[in-house]
């Protein structure tokens, strides 16, 4: 009889189940060596993550990456006796498809030293988070970092927003101005993913150090394109809607719950739905997709749709998950971070160059 009541139960839950999966949407998911090729293909430039893209039009992609090895002596392999690490590079890449795709690291350094493209300050650095393209501008927004003597060694103490006012001439002729942005505390960064949409210019936040709370602000693009951003709106919820930053009296709504310091929303107007990728996970990690309607949610509970293979390689680090939607090659295109100790980095080359997965959706 119990046999009898499961199945019975089963049946009359069966039509619930499959009707709730018929409209949700399936991803298929595969690494794309071929790809990968990419960031192997200049004999100084030996691994980065970070790994953000901004698409500069005319089929030119800019890449941002954080903490970056550059090989500066003969025989230019990743060893300790070769390589300096600096902490942040750029990269021009032709072409949509990065399969067969040119692409061009610029260094900002001579023969010998390396330097960062965006050098430091005093004892701080600036690790790029996301950027776009808005008019004849390019908007990079930053998290600013120092040394400490815990942790990871590092801790964030602010964030910044430069602007480059000339994209279309190769790097080393840039014009770029920093652009000022308001008081948030030290306990907040701006620009972890941005996405335009309905005329404005949406920044996800992330609460670091923290938690890694996602909050959601945004600019109209007149004033975005102008580089004024020191008035920006907050979203406070269904009830008190978009908030200016100088009537703020509370902290704004949470949009998504232990989201991610780097990470990326973009905009699918072939299925009317917003998407977010990140990695989820400390150490192992997997790379997983959220959905909504609207911007400003209810997000979906992350999905995992990769699983990186170097999950199954000791003491290997998977992070910064990212989706790149204007590359070609399947429906949307992803990379992700690997990073582990400095002996296995110089052991295995494949580990510390950003992996390319491409993502096919299956309705």
């Amino acid at each position: 009889m119990r046999l009898i009541l499961i199945a019975f139960m089963t049946l009359l839950w069966l039509p619930v189940i499959t009707s709730g999966q018929s409209d949700k949407i399936k991803f298929d998911s595969q690494s794309w060596p071929e790809a990968d090729l990419l960031f192997h293909s200049d004999y100084r430039w030996k691994g980065a993550d970070g790994a953000y893209s901004i698409d500069l039009g005319d089929e030119r992609i800019l890449w941002l990456f954080a903490d970056t090895y550059i090989a500066n002596k003969s025989p230019f392999a990743r060893t300790r006796a070769c390589v300096e690490m600096i902490r942040n590079s750029i990269a021009i890449q032709k072409g949509y498809d990065p399969s067969d795709a040119e692409i061009h690291f610029f260094l900002n350094a001579d023969d010998t030293m390396p330097i960062s493209f965006f050098p430091e300050i005093d004892t701080t650095w600036f690790w790029p988070l996301d950027g776009i393209r808005i008019d004849n501008r390019v908007l990079i927004f930053f998290s600013i970092l120092h040394g400490i003597d815990s942790g990871l060694g590092f801790e964030v103490c602010g964030y910044g927003a430069k602007s480059i006012e000339n994209p279309g001439k190769n790097p080393d002729k840039w014009y770029i101005k920093d652009i000022p942005l308001p008081y948030i505390g030290n306990s907040l960064i701006v620009g972890s993913a941005l996405q335009i949409y309905d005329g404005y210019l949406y920044s996800f936040c992330c609460r670091e150090p923290g938690n890694h709370d996602n909050l959601l602000c945004r600019w109209s693009l007149d004033s975005a394109g102008l580089g004024h951003l020191l008035n920006p709106e907050w979203w406070c919820g269904d009830k008190a809607g978009w908030v200016s930053h100088s009537n703020m009296k509370h902290s704004p709504e949470v949009i998504l719950k232990n989201g991610a310091t780097e990470f990326s929303v973009w905009y699918d107007s072939s299925l009317n739905k917003f998407f977010q990728v990140q990695t989820i996970g400390f150490g192992q990690a997997q790379v997983a997709l959220r959905q909504a309607e609207q911007i400003t949610g209810p997000w979906s509970e992350p999905e995992t749709i990769y699983d990186p293979p170097e999950n199954k390689t000791p003491n290997v680090m998977i992070y910064a998950g990212k989706g790149h939607p204007y590359l070609h090659g399947a429906d949307v295109i992803l990379t992700y971070a690997t990073n582990a100790p400095e002996s296995l980095i110089v052991a295995d080359t494949c580990l510390y160059y950003p992996r390319f997965v491409r993502v096919n959706y299956n309705q």
